[in-house]
């Protein structure tokens, strides 16, 4: 189709009667030889069929890039969305600690407040700083445990992100 496409505006053809060409085309699609024609045709020819290959080469390409680009916004998308989950959890975590602790002080305030000695109040404030040291210890675990999970998120969201990514690229 394309060589009667060429063929019939060869210079001197006038477009309006075609030429029956029969040709054998071996080699390959970067170098594909033409049997039992002249010269300056075959090379013609090649020329035409070389932009034709480029031109749908090109066009692979594009359709490629397209599908690679879209991978890449889906892949982004969910690693947006590990991060806020990842955040949230982490955020989560640190709100629960401070809790632990601000609810410690409270109990510590109210054992002092109802010692009624200067040995209970002693006894009191020192039962205070535990509370709040051991509130701390249990902040501390649940931002590790928070942090923990949330890694666990981003990091599943990563692989999820570059399988993506790979599969479009093949």
């Amino acid at each position: 189709k394309e060589v009667s496409r060429f063929i019939s505006s060869v210079p001197g053809n006038g477009g309006n009667n075609p030429i029956d060409i029969i040709a054998k085309i071996s080699g390959t699609a970067d170098n594909p030889k033409i049997a039992g024609l002249t010269s300056s045709l075959t090379d013609n020819l090649k020329e035409a069929a070389k932009e034709k290959i480029n031109e749908v080469k090109e066009q692979a390409k594009e359709k490629a890039n397209q599908i690679i680009k879209n991978a890449q916004k889906q892949a982004d998308a969910i690693m947006a969305q590990a991060g806020k989950q990842a955040a949230n959890i982490r955020s989560e975590a640190k709100k629960q600690g401070q809790r632990l602790i601000s609810e410690a002080g409270k109990q510590g305030n109210k054992l002092i407040s109802q010692a009624h000695n200067p040995i209970a109040k002693k006894a009191a404030e020192i039962s205070k700083h535990e509370f709040i040291k051991k509130a701390k210890q249990q902040a501390n675990n649940l931002n590790v445990q928070a942090g923990k999970k949330a890694n666990n998120i981003i990091n599943t969201a990563k692989s999820k992100s570059d399988k993506i990514v790979i599969d479009a690229e093949k």
